[in-house]
């Protein structure tokens, strides 16, 4: 389970102008190169005692921890990538504890949480899925227009309609109400992300070709194979989370 930041955020309030400068420079470098990534990775990391009380700063660390795990696992190291992937789940859940009204930190919180996934058992990653989902649902309600969070909650929809039927059964001796959705609803999720994305999105695209696929309509599965063949691929991490980096 997987699987942006909102770039000037209008909801930001910051007015300390070193502070804002600060995430100025952060959030430009992050509309770069992997290089420019880890650089806005590290200037953070200088100037995170000093701001270590504000949720502004610490769902960026989150976020550029998350990025520099991307980079880490397109290399094939997964130590390093795992190190990257707990340190931001521990920065996002520092930015919750300052503001559960931050959407950006309820965010970061999910995607880190879906992240470490990728390292847990298949009870745990069933546990977690059900706070991943949690969280995004609590960042639709207080962005409910932000794309990524559309196809976060897609993709959430889409991994409940692979599991498998142990999956499942494990599913239902852990919670009253085991996870249900069809592929026809992550389709609904992912086609608000398209409908609401500034930019074509190759990794949206890919899932709705899956999700066709999965439910034999094969003809709109090439169709948008076509789509998500039109993005190029930049950097590493573009395919996957374009719109959660560049937003």
């Amino acid at each position: 389970m997987v699987s942006s930041v909102h770039l000037g955020d209008a909801s930001e309030t910051e007015t300390d102008p070193k502070l804002v400068e600060l995430l100025d420079e952060v959030d430009q470098l992050l509309k770069g190169t992997v290089d420019d990534k880890e650089a806005a990775y590290n200037l953070l990391l200088e100037h995170e005692d000093e701001y270590s009380g504000h949720v502004s700063v610490l769902w960026r660390l989150a976020k550029t921890s998350h990025l520099m795990a991307t980079a880490h696992g397109a290399e094939g190291n997964s130590e390093k990538k795992k190190e990257f992937v707990l340190q931001g789940f521990h920065y996002a859940q520092k930015a919750l504890q300052l503001d559960e009204t931050d959407a950006e930190a309820h965010k970061w919180f999910a995607v880190t949480v879906g992240s470490r996934g990728e390292f847990l058992g298949t009870r745990e990653k069933i546990e977690d899925g059900y706070v991943f989902k949690q969280h995004v649902d609590k960042a639709l309600a207080l962005r409910p227009d932000d794309p990524s969070l559309h196809h976060l909650l897609g993709r959430f929809k889409y991994e409940v309609a692979t599991l498998s039927w142990i999956e499942r059964k494990l599913a239902g001796t852990l919670f009253a109400e085991p996870p249900n959705a069809t592929y026809p609803e992550a389709i609904e999720d992912f086609m608000k992300a398209e409908s609401l994305s500034p930019a074509p999105w190759k990794e949206n695209r890919l899932l709705l070709a899956k999700c066709h696929i999965n439910q034999g309509n094969y003809s709109e599965a090439v169709s948008w194979l076509d789509c998500a063949a039109e993005v190029p691929v930049v950097t590493p991490d573009v395919s996957k989370l374009y719109l959660i980096c560049h937003k």
